[in-house]
């Protein structure tokens, strides 16, 4: 997309908007300040002229109240500015932040999986902070800029008019070059903004991943890819350096040249008498602010440029197509319906327009049924699950929650209903307490403990000395997986979903546990509907159905005693399954 515009002032004006007397009156303090400050030059001229030159001392005191006055003014006005600067840095980054990652988790698994963990992260971090540093540091200090130069030109032009003329001569040059540079800059900065983001995933990656990269023996081939991020970020910032560099000699060379012309022509003008002393004095300071500032806006091109594919990056974010429009509706229809099916019609999903994960799938699926799904790695069984929680939305045909499309069910209220117990769950770095009230953080005590026992996992944690207490370390890592899975079962079981799928989640226990684990579950079946991706084949016997998935398609369903005779494919999977559990 083009970088700027109606649609990106739109969105930007959207958090803009809540906050738009503090920016106008940000705006204000800024003008009020810049000019100001551009009082002194003209107040010490006449110092010079009434109090040194013509020796008029009743003066002086005038002159020094009127410092006074405008010293005051101008500190008071630079406190309140920065208040409302300090205010508006916490709340507006906040509330742009916030959106980020509201749409960030009702993003479309299909969008998800474009972006990369590192450049979410300097989307986050660096991107955010770069768009406030543009409207307050870019645009309001461009406008505080104008200002000086504007009144600088004024005030030299009561002074005297030739110099006036003088000064803005080299206005339009020192732009055109800025112009010029600065188009250049914007490629360097978008190619080293953009590998800044690959290289915080390689970075990532390579830490969340340092055992298995040291298992493999890959740690050159880790550093020869980090070092070619580093190398390739390093050659466009010197680049861009160069550039700029360049560009800011240039600039200054015109303002050295122009300097000399304006002293050698004040100098002629004070000695034939059309000068005055303090007049040829507030002239030279005039300049002087007119050239820092005219420099400062020619730096503001390139931080411009700069910050553009930041700027491009955040607006693509907060803007991005998710499912919070369902979160909108009204949840009444729904939260008053008792969940009685969950239907597939006709269902296709493809991974990113290419990989067929699943084809033609019709099932349904009722209140109160114990369901297994079978079928080798890559057989479609994970994609149908990602389905039920719309983590995916398929390609062709509906899934129907109580005869409503899901597509039209709010998603928050579809994933309290349905819980999902994943193979490696995710734990935060907190306690254990904290990880099951994610789930429902109005539960008692006594929920999370009948929680515990179902899942198995009670005895473990009464048996650590601060219990609920103990504090898991970075991924959990100080428990073991089947602890892991049995602590994400409790989680789920807190939040009382209609729902319970187990993909294979039950993997890391032993067979007691596990018999018991699901024994518990049995319990359930009448309130609960419970679908079981099946690892083993001795804890789904008793299920009430059992699908059978191969390449995507759903090529079987029934009772084991229907399938063990009627489906080679499950008679196959179930051979292989007593082989492995004999062995």
């Amino acid at each position: 997309m083009s970088w700027f515009n109606n649609q990106s002032a739109a969105i930007i004006w959207k958090f803009v908007k809540p906050y738009r007397f503090a920016f106008l009156n940000l705006l204000t303090l800024i003008m009020l300040t810049s000019f100001i400050g551009i009082l002194y030059p003209y107040v010490f001229s006449k110092l010079i002229d009434e109090v040194f030159y013509h020796q008029n001392m009743s003066f002086f005191l005038s002159i020094v109240i009127c410092y006074g006055v405008i010293f005051v003014v101008e500190q008071s006005l630079h406190l309140i500015l920065s208040m409302t600067w300090t205010y508006l840095s916490n709340r507006f980054l906040f509330d742009i932040r916030k959106k980020m990652h509201d749409n960030l988790l009702l993003l479309k698994g299909s969008k998800r999986e474009q972006y990369k963990t590192g450049d979410l992260l300097t989307r986050f971090s660096r991107d955010t902070d770069t768009i406030l540093k543009f409207i307050h540091s870019h645009l309001f200090g461009s406008v505080a800029d104008i200002i000086r130069i504007v009144f600088s030109v004024v005030f030299v032009f009561f002074l005297n008019k030739q110099m006036a003329v003088l000064m803005v001569v080299v206005t339009p040059i020192s732009l055109m070059i800025s112009k010029y540079i600065a188009n250049k800059v914007k490629t360097y900065s978008k190619n080293e903004r953009d590998e800044s983001g690959r290289f915080s995933t390689l970075l990532l990656e390579a830490i969340t991943g340092i055992r298995e990269i040291r298992i493999l023996n890959a740690e050159s081939q880790f550093l020869k890819k980090l070092v070619s991020s580093i190398a390739f970020i390093t050659r466009q910032k010197n680049k861009a350096n160069v550039i700029e560099l360049g560009s800011e000699r240039s600039n200054t060379a015109i303002n050295q040249l122009t300097t000399i012309m304006i002293y050698v022509t004040s100098a002629l003008f004070v000695m034939k008498g059309e000068m005055t002393v303090g007049a040829f004095v507030a002239v030279i300071d005039y300049f002087v602010t007119f050239s820092k500032r005219l420099s400062a806006i020619n730096q503001t091109i390139y931080k411009i440029e700069q910050s553009k594919p930041s700027i491009s990056k955040i607006i693509e974010l907060v803007n991005i197509e998710t499912s919070d429009k369902e979160m909108r509706k009204s949840l009444r229809q729904y939260e008053l319906q008792e969940f009685r099916d969950l239907t597939f019609k006709n269902v296709h999903l493809q991974y990113h327009g290419q990989f067929v994960a699943l084809s033609n799938i019709n099932v349904q699926i009722r209140k109160g049924e114990k369901i297994a799904i079978v079928g080798r790695s890559g057989s479609g069984k994970s994609s149908f699950v990602k389905l039920l929680g719309k983590i995916y939305e398929p390609n062709q045909g509906s899934i129907y929650y109580n005869d409503q499309d899901i597509a039209s069910v709010p998603v928050n209220y579809l994933r309290k209903n349905i819980g999902l117990v994943q193979q490696e769950p995710f734990f935060f770095d907190e306690t254990i307490r904290y990880n099951l009230m994610v789930a429902n953080s109005n539960c008692s005590e006594e929920e999370i403990w009948n929680a515990c026992e179902q899942a198995q996992i009670a005895d473990f944690i009464k048996s650590l000395p601060h219990g609920l207490d103990t504090k898991l370390s970075d991924k959990a890592a100080n428990i073991s997986g089947g602890q892991k899975q049995r602590l994400s079962i409790a989680r789920i079981l807190l939040r009382n979903p209609a729902i319970i799928i187990l993909d294979e989640s039950t993997s890391g226990l032993d067979k007691i546990t596990e018999s018991k684990l699901l024994s518990s579950l049995d319990r359930m079946r009448n309130s609960k509907t419970i679908i079981i991706i099946a690892h083993t084949f001795s804890t789904i016997r008793d299920v009430d159905r059992i699908l059978v998935f191969d390449e995507g398609k759903m090529v079987s369903e029934g009772t084991h005693e229907t399938l063990i005779h009627s489906c080679p494919i499950y008679q196959k999977l179930f051979a292989e399954s007593v082989k492995e559990e004999s062995a």
